[in-house]
């Protein structure tokens, strides 16, 4: 069986919407609203990853293959879409052996183009988790599931915004359902909506576009770039309207706050902050004037150690990642 565009658009997960092109079809993570935004950015290639999107489904067939186009669109190169069978990775299309991605990989050349795999499924039905790359802009050619008497969309009850920079987007997870937000969102059984973006700060534009999808949760992770290029002034200025915004569009989400994480660097100079520490006691000063905004402090969240970093200084690894995570759910926890 191979999946139609009507098929795949019944079975997304994270997609403002499902085009067609020449040759294939690809997933937009932003509205149009939010693609206007970010029309004139210099960051606005960075909004063509599917980050965070997912094709979920059971089915009784016994063999999925793939066949995909990956084009630059950031500064990472390497990508994988996971295969995920009852929760367990079988398979990925990817462009890097899993064994070398360690210590400083995140700037290393992989190759871009044309590219597939197959993965086969275990007898009976099965639920089948497709993760998009988070790295590059993605054109899926097609997916065909051998022997498929049905395909059945699975939906999520709850839905969560996220909303951030580069780690937040994915970055330096080599598998994108290591990413703490995939992985965040599905511990919460959310269908996740990503609308982080690699270099990102607080951005106000982007907070007053108001969402259709009613979350039940919403996530800010800004203010590492906002310590390291931006004053004190507009940090103070744009991420006290970006949350009260946002708070006041979900009004019966529960947001949650996210200061920085560790960052090896953390003790330079940057701009007019007395130090890093300031962006955190100052957005814990904001959330504490709106009720359902509540601050959650980043700085232990990851271990200060550069095995846990893609870039051995900022951006995480899966492993790292996976601390992110955990960590982060058992804070958010508290208020759920």
């Amino acid at each position: 069986m191979k999946l139609s565009i009507d098929d795949i658009k019944k079975i997304a997960l994270g997609a403002e919407e499902v085009v067609s092109v020449n040759n294939g079809y690809e997933f937009l993570r932003f509205n149009k609203e939010e693609r206007e935004v970010y029309a004139s950015s210099n960051l606005e290639m960075r909004t063509h990853s599917p980050a965070g999107v997912q094709l979920l489904f059971k089915t009784d067939g016994d063999r999925i293959s793939i066949k995909l186009e990956a084009e630059l669109c950031l500064d990472r190169s390497f990508f994988s879409l996971d295969i995920i069978e009852d929760g367990c990775l079988i398979g990925s299309v990817k462009n890097f052996d899993d064994e070398k991605m360690t210590g400083f990989y995140s700037w290393d050349k992989y190759p871009v183009g044309s590219f597939e795999a197959a993965a086969k499924l275990k007898d009976g039905e099965k639920e089948i988790r497709l993760v998009l790359p988070w790295s590059v802009r993605t054109v899926i050619n097609e997916i065909s599931i051998d022997n498929a008497s049905y395909i059945t969309p699975v939906k999520k009850e709850k839905t969560i915004l996220m909303y951030g920079d580069s780690i937040t987007h994915g970055y330096d997870s080599f598998h994108p359902s290591n990413a703490y937000s995939v992985k965040l969102a599905h511990s919460l059984g959310c269908e996740l909506f990503l609308k982080a973006v690699g270099g990102e700060k607080f951005l106000p534009p982007l907070a007053k576009v108001k969402s259709s999808h009613n979350p039940d949760y919403v996530t800010i992770a800004y203010g590492t770039n906002d310590w390291s290029s931006k004053s004190k002034e507009e940090f103070d200025k744009n991420s006290e309207e970006f949350i009260k915004t946002i708070s006041a569009n979900y009004p019966q989400s529960k947001i949650f706050v996210i200061t920085p994480i560790w960052r090896k660097d953390h003790t330079e100079v940057k701009s007019d902050f007395e130090d890093i520490f300031y962006i955190g006691k100052r957005l814990s000063e904001i959330c504490d004037g709106i009720d359902n905004a509540f601050c959650i402090d980043g700085w232990e969240l990851v271990p200060h150690e550069e095995e846990y970093y893609g870039d051995l200084r900022l951006h995480p690894n899966d492993d790292g990642f996976d601390c992110y995570c955990k960590n982060l759910l058992n804070q958010i926890k508290r208020y759920i």
